[in-house]
């Protein structure tokens, strides 16, 4: 088990560039999510919750950390309602986040100057697309903090 990550008002999105056999989410000290992923699926987890992870074997993939305060402020110039949360079920393959993982390991590759125009873009579009495709406003949403909501048109693999 890893240790746990501390609060903060953010999330983690993570993108898979390989499977994953066992990989276990554990929030609040609970096990929350005991599963397996796919090359190209992805999770988000709200750190403002208690979260620990343990995986079954070395982690391939590319995370994304998006502060909540960016997700309001994208959602805000976007002229969207208000969004505070990203929402998605656990293996959900996303072929945009499949493209844009695949755009950000090409400039590391080409070893592009931390803080470039080209890396800002890039993180504006990887977060403009995961506030429109997964955004959602917690205060809207009646179902419990850990209930998973589907997106529409999602693609899930097991």
């Amino acid at each position: 088990m890893k240790q746990e990550i501390p609060p903060e008002d953010a999330f983690v999105v993570t993108l898979h560039l390989v499977g994953v056999a066992h990989h276990e989410l554990w929030v609040r000290g609970r096990p929350s999510v005991v599963r397996s992923y796919a090359p190209g699926a992805i999770s988000i987890i709200d750190l403002r919750d208690e979260v620990a992870s343990y995986l079954g074997a070395p982690l391939d993939a590319l995370q994304f950390y998006v502060p909540r305060a960016l997700v309001r402020a994208v959602s805000d110039a976007a002229g969207l309602a208000r969004v505070s949360d990203l929402v998605c079920a656990p293996g959900l393959v996303d072929p945009v986040m499949c493209d844009l993982g695949a755009a950000v390991l090409a400039l590391l590759d080409r070893r592009e100057a931390s803080g470039s125009a080209v890396q800002q873009h890039l993180a504006l579009a990887i977060c403009a697309h995961l506030v429109h495709r997964f955004g959602s406003n917690a205060k809207a949403v009646t179902a419990a903090p850990l209930a998973v909501r589907h997106p529409p048109h999602a693609t899930y693999l097991h």
